[in-house]
């Protein structure tokens, strides 16, 4: 019995050593036989390291987990106004990890305006009695770490149901510090010009993803110019990996590797520089748009005369993937000048970027634009049909549709404007997303008039309780979350010009009888 103890002891000292542990926190419940624990293989890091870290999952009780979560019932959910009928989704169990500055601000991932971006895409489907689960992340693809400091990780275990609004995390394991130590401006070179010399070396696809990843984390510009070389020196890559961008939403939207880490990189992990503009500028202008390079200067800035000069450069191009990328970007900048061109690509039988150029048509109408759109609705190739129908059933739109305002007993959308105003709420983004797609052309209107002059804060609040909240984020004294969420509204609510669609667009030419 005292050799036990000795040994016992002695594997407590080990992982003391090798590793930092936090345990579960055990729910009160009828869920308490789940544990939760976190593993992170040392305490301290350097910015730009890989941060490894496991999450361990155990159902200690004599059933499985999840039991019965699903709800078969049709429910009444209030729909601006108006009621509709949906069959609610199973109630899923996400595992993740959660990441906070000393402050408490959470630190979410760059990408997607989603809170869902904190923790991975896994979903608890079935854990057996006395089985144990081993989720491996890096901590840093799953939070910005945006500088040097003292990190809060927590992993959690999320309970979501029916739209994504109704979340809590069922489970929550005991915080683990992290310190991250800075690099001088010296020794981050060093690192840099290392890693790049690694990535030079590289023949598997898997090791250069790596290295790649780690340049990402160092958050430094000296490394743009080597992402771009990555971005342009391949042929095969695809256009935009980011869902609800607008780039790609009718067309289909791409995920993926590297093409996403470089997304990641202009979006979120390198600060807005002027240094990192003119590169990115400078880059499209002599080689051509890709939807990265469309990405980072969407985030860094680019005037509208700029982009037409750009779009038109690219849509000239011989190369595919530049032709594709400009098109979608006319979508988003679009000019009549570039309209000759985009009928082309349309009607172009052979072409790769048709289904690009009719989106831009769709969403910058001319007369000759529509024209074309007609001829190709009633065409023989029934895939060109089916992406001008749905380009058309989206163009007329200056907002994505309405999402549904989960609402309380009383009709209130308080319980949703409490999860936007919620700093720790890992589904914060997605919230605020919710409600901006949720707003009236008018609240936009008012917000906006409000942007342009603070002092109609009071006329726009009076829209509702929604516009309300969302004034109050973009004029709050946190500046980062006051232009995020500008950066939302106009994303979301981007007006596009053009003549409205009319009856006699496209109308069917009657068949003589015989």
């Amino acid at each position: 019995m005292r050799k036990k103890h000795i040994w016992i002891a002695a594997g407590v000292v080990v992982l003391a050593l090798i590793g930092v542990w936090a345990g579960v926190r055990i729910l009160k419940g009828e869920r308490d036989s789940v544990t939760l624990g976190m593993w992170v293989e040392r305490p301290r890091y350097k910015l730009g390291d890989e941060i490894p870290v496991r999450l361990v999952i155990k159902n200690r009780g004599r059933s499985d987990f999840p039991g019965g979560s699903s709800r078969s019932s049709f429910e009444k959910i209030p729909y601006i106004g108006r009621f509709f009928r949906r069959r609610p989704s199973t109630v899923r169990y996400q595992p993740g990890v959660l990441v906070s500055k000393a402050d408490g601000s959470l630190c979410v991932r760059p990408g997607l305006y989603s809170g869902f971006s904190a923790w991975g895409p896994w979903t608890l489907t079935r854990l057996k009695a006395q089985q144990s689960k081993t989720i491996r992340w890096l901590l840093n693809e799953h939070a910005l770490i945006g500088g040097p400091g003292v990190y809060r990780v927590v992993g959690v275990i999320v309970e979501t149901r029916g739209a994504g609004l109704g979340s809590d995390v069922a489970f929550r394991s005991e915080p683990i510090e992290v310190i991250i130590e800075g690099r001088s401006v010296e020794e981050m070179g060093r690192y840099i010009e290392k890693l790049e010399e690694e990535l030079e070396a590289a023949t598997d696809p898997g090791q250069k993803g790596s290295v790649m990843r780690r340049l990402v984390y160092t958050r430094d510009r000296r490394i743009v110019p080597e992402l771009l070389d990555w971005e342009y020196g391949r042929s095969d890559r695809r256009l935009v990996p980011r869902m609800g961008s607008g780039y790609g939403e009718i067309i289909g939207n791409y995920t993926g590797g590297d093409s996403g880490m470089l997304c990641d990189a202009f979006e979120g992990y390198l600060p807005i520089e002027p240094q990192t503009q003119e590169i990115a500028l400078r880059a499209a202008q002599e080689r051509g748009l890709t939807g990265v390079v469309c990405r980072a200067l969407e985030r860094f800035g680019c005037g509208e005369e700029q982009w037409k000069e750009l779009i038109a450069g690219s849509l000239a191009s011989e190369t595919s993937r530049f032709v594709k990328a400009a098109a979608l970007a006319a979508v988003e900048h679009p000019d009549d000048s570039h309209t000759p061109r985009l009928i082309e690509l349309a009607e172009d039988p052979n072409g790769e970027a048709r289904g690009e150029a009719i989106l831009a048509l769709a969403r910058n109408r001319t007369d000759e634009g529509v024209e074309t759109l007609g001829k190709l609705l009633i065409g023989q190739d029934l895939k060109i049909r089916q992406i001008t129908m749905r380009a058309l059933r989206y163009a007329p739109m200056a907002q994505p549709a309405a999402v549904v305002r989960t609402r309380g007993a009383q009709g209130s959308c308080a319980p949703v404007i409490a999860a936007a105003k919620d700093a720790g709420n890992p589904q914060r983004w997605e919230v605020i997303r919710r409600l901006m797609g949720g707003l009236y052309r008018e609240d936009v209107a008012a917000i906006e008039q409000f942007l342009s002059d603070p002092s109609r804060k009071e006329a726009a609040a009076g829209r509702g309780e929604i516009v309300k909240a969302l004034v109050e984020l973009m004029g709050g004294r946190d500046k980062d979350v006051a232009d995020r969420v500008v950066t939302i509204m106009r994303a979301a609510h981007k007006r596009h010009p053009g003549r409205p669609f009319r009856p006699e667009d496209f109308a069917r030419p009657k068949i003589q009888a015989q």
